[in-house]
């Protein structure tokens, strides 16, 4: 039989590079959210930013088409990082996210690249749920991965179960976590076990780069709470905002009317409770592990509430923040602690030194160690000392909860301190802020010190407030209350916001 002639080009691109497939699901993902400017977009509810696209502090707003563009060519084409980047390398130059504020640029790819992927991966699983019912968390596991993310490798829960409410990766800005199915065989012949419940709170002891850490609540990054892939495929219409849902009804197929997935969504905080006392708050703040010691003596409910739940946010958010947090309370308490401690340990110190005398050395060892008083213009401060380290309020202020908004406000009227800033929470968030700051170094950051002196040169009372120009650290502080507080952050709350999440990032993986 006469073998047929080979086509002449049935091999011509033998050596040409190998293009990827696209990821339907991913790419219908993408094309379907809604571009918004920056001041719309956080506006909107944190479930619902999962419809929606922005870049903060863009010179202008036609680039945010051409980034959102880019973004979809790179999904169509698995165009890598670093095409992308270079793609792109006008825009970044024109914005001044080149050297050291290239974080962004990478932050921008990777994030939205990741949630594309995994919403689309979400869809593909729960394809073959009934063959493969059970889902396993995989994290990268090498040293940039976050503690809580390692925690969370390797286990397993049915494909319906709430963890993934809260817990479907990503998890965190640029988490390269995914889900991996699993027939029952596969879960009964590895040994695996099938976890229960949502995990929320759960106290896990994490492993970093250098070993075991200090145990906490698991809790998902700030911003990342909800499952995107559930959301995207399977929305309520009718809980959107206008500007989304007018938009997202044109191209979303209809959703029956009784499938209100938001409304089974677990909680994504560890939300503080309605106490009946101020006994009430302090062993609750002990008993879920956000601080070793608490005393709000003399102090309101209302002060106490707002203290403590910015506290279990930020613990939340900056899990390493927990092993500074030796106490939380008033001002006045938290002298007295110290005070107590340094007593107890100079009579130690003293009887060690003279074993033969009988002496108690307790009145001179109070004679030695002084009574520090707490300036009544004091709002509250951030203590670094060992023993005692942590955030607190004045007892003058924490009395007089209506007195203490009074005096926010006309502080923030009168520029002192920035936009939003007028509430109880600002307040701990800005102590929390110098937490921060001890934590990472940042009042000795390139980056930030260059914001600084360039937010002083335009004026700091404008730009941030009059507070934030005392030196660095207020400057951080004030700008991450303003990031947290401020509906619409102005652009230093938005740039050091961004910065000290970046470096908690790189430096807590």
């Amino acid at each position: 039989m006469k073998r047929k002639p080979r086509a002449a080009n049935a091999y011509a691109d033998i050596d040409a590079p190998l293009r990827p497939l696209p990821m339907a699901e991913a790419l219908e993902y993408w094309r379907s959210k809604v571009q918004l400017p920056p001041k719309e977009f956080y506006r909107l509810a944190e479930q619902y930013r999962v419809r929606a696209f922005t870049v903060s502090r863009l010179a202008r707003a036609d680039m945010l088409g051409e980034i959102f563009e880019s973004i979809e060519k790179a999904l169509a084409e698995g165009v890598s990082f670093g095409a992308w980047r270079k793609s792109l390398a006008p825009v970044w130059e024109e914005n001044g996210w080149t050297g050291i504020r290239a974080w962004r640029v990478d932050n921008i790819f990777r994030t939205n690249i990741q949630t594309a992927y995994n919403v689309g991966r979400y869809k593909q699983m729960q394809a073959v749920a009934k063959a493969r019912p059970f889902w396993q968390y995989s994290a990268v596991n090498d040293s940039r991965t976050r503690p809580t993310h390692r925690a969370l490798h390797g286990r397993v829960y049915r494909h319906d179960s709430p963890f993934w409410d809260t817990f479907y990766p990503p998890n965190g800005f640029r988490c390269r976590c995914k889900v991996k199915t699993l027939s029952e065989r596969q879960v009964r012949e590895r040994g695996l076990t099938v976890h229960e419940g949502n995990g929320l709170g759960e106290l896990i002891e994490p492993v970093g780069p250098n070993g075991p850490m200090p145990a906490r609540p698991l809790m998902p990054d700030r911003g990342f709470e909800g499952n995107p892939g559930k959301e995207a495929w399977t929305p309520d219409l009718s809980r959107y905002p206008d500007v989304l849902r007018e938009k997202l009804e044109k191209s979303l197929p209809p959703v029956p009317a009784q499938q209100d997935v938001l409304a089974a969504t677990a909680p994504t905080t560890l939300k503080v409770p309605e106490f009946k006392s101020v006994k009430e708050a302090e062993a609750w703040a002990v008993t879920n592990d956000l601080v070793d010691h608490a005393d709000f003596s003399g102090a309101k409910i209302e002060v106490v509430t707002e203290w403590l739940q910015s506290l279990a946010d930020h613990i939340r958010e900056f899990p390493a923040l927990r092993q500074n947090q030796k106490f939380v309370g008033t001002c006045q308490a938290q002298i007295s602690r110290w005070r107590k401690l340094e007593i107890e340990d100079m009579v130690a110190k003293l009887k060690a030194a003279n074993p033969d005398h009988t002496d108690d050395f307790t009145k001179f060892a109070e004679r030695y160690v002084p009574n520090k008083k707490v300036p009544g213009q004091t709002w509250a401060f951030s203590w670094s000392q060992k023993n005692v380290s942590g955030v607190a309020v004045n007892k003058r202020w924490a009395a007089n909860p209506e007195e203490f908004k009074g005096a926010l406000r006309r502080n923030v009227e009168a520029k002192y301190h920035p936009v939003g800033c007028d509430t109880i929470r600002s307040v701990v968030d800005h102590e929390l802020g110098h937490q921060l700051d001890q934590l990472l170094g940042l009042r000795v950051d390139q980056e930030i010190v260059e914001a600084y002196r360039e937010a002083t040169s335009l004026a700091m009372k404008e730009q941030v407030s009059t507070y934030a120009g005392t030196n660095v650290a207020e400057f951080i502080a004030e700008c991450w209350a303003e990031g947290l507080n401020n509906q619409s952050p102005r652009e230093y709350a938005r740039r050091i916001s961004g910065i000290i999440r970046s470096r908690y990032a790189d430096k807590h993986p």
